[in-house]
């Protein structure tokens, strides 16, 4: 049983993905004037921005990412919870489950997008990849997020729905569970099917 559940946020905890990949999509036909089938570039999601940019070949990176960036808040306050994610994390916290997030988005862009989840209410630690020299798939961000709780890695398990949280809980030493409501198809042990199942590891 887990006594520390730490959760991805785009595609995991919020249903975020196709608007963030969708912007950058747009982003790089706009700059670069390359129109990228949708399939390709959410490959990507849940990487370091500047990783997708360089793994999808841009050349324009900065003048990318601005626009990107640009794209992503034209449709801000469009992200919420996945459905059920909310009351989970209810019940998890009444159980005393110790909950936190790993994401590698950068603390300035949960404050420009995300600041109606209230993030900083709901959970016990946030590390952004702006915490970190590292990101995942490193292990550094969920060790990071481990030794500022003074959580150990036994009784803890990440939960995401990329290869790189895959990867990264894997460095990490730790367990890792697909949200198996993203849009993603990850090898692994766990895959949970909606967000209530979390509270049957707890």
């Amino acid at each position: 049983m887990y006594t520390t559940v730490i959760f991805d946020l785009d595609g995991t905890l919020i249903d975020s993905d196709y608007f963030n990949m969708k912007s950058l999509q747009k982003a790089i036909l706009n700059v670069e004037g390359r129109d990228l089938p949708f399939d390709e570039v959410k490959r990507f999601s849940g990487a370091p921005g500047m990783t997708v940019l360089d793994m999808l070949g841009v050349k324009k990176v900065d003048e990318t990412f601005k626009e990107w960036d640009e794209e992503f808040f034209r449709m801000k306050g469009r992200a919420d919870y996945f459905e059920g994610m909310e009351d989970t994390l209810t019940k998890l916290k009444e159980k005393d489950i110790f909950i936190g997030i790993v994401t590698s988005r950068e603390e300035s862009e949960y404050e420009a997008f995300f600041s109606h989840l209230n993030l900083y209410e709901k959970f016990d630690r946030l590390v952004f990849s702006s915490d970190t020299v590292n990101h995942k798939p490193h292990p550094e961000p969920l060790l990071k997020f481990l030794e500022l709780s003074g959580k150990e890695k036994k009784g803890a398990i990440y939960i995401g729905d990329t290869v790189f949280d895959r990867d990264a809980a894997m460095n990490a030493g730790i367990d890792f569970a697909l949200a198996g409501w993203s849009l993603h198809d990850v090898k692994c042990d766990i895959v949970l099917e909606k967000p209530k199942d979390i509270l049957d590891m707890v």
